[in-house]
């Protein structure tokens, strides 16, 4: 039922996409990694394998929004 609540616009994300990194941030998975989006250089960081586990798809969720900013 929570799949096809609002067509998909709402729900957890898949295992393993989303990790903390050291710093804080949110780490998503590449094909070589965690990496994190560092606002004030407008670069990506490599996390590598330095996340926190057990950190991944219970704390972080698909919400729709009309306004982003950095």
């Amino acid at each position: 039922m929570m799949n096809n609540f609002m067509n998909g616009m709402f729900g957890k994300i898949g295992s393993g996409m989303c990790k903390l990194s050291m710093s804080g941030n949110i780490a998503v998975k590449t094909s070589n990694g965690y990496k994190s989006y560092n606002v004030k250089s407008g670069k990506l960081t490599n996390c590598g394998n330095f996340v926190f586990p057990g950190v991944d798809e219970n704390f972080f969720f698909v919400i729709p929004t009309n306004k982003v900013a950095k």
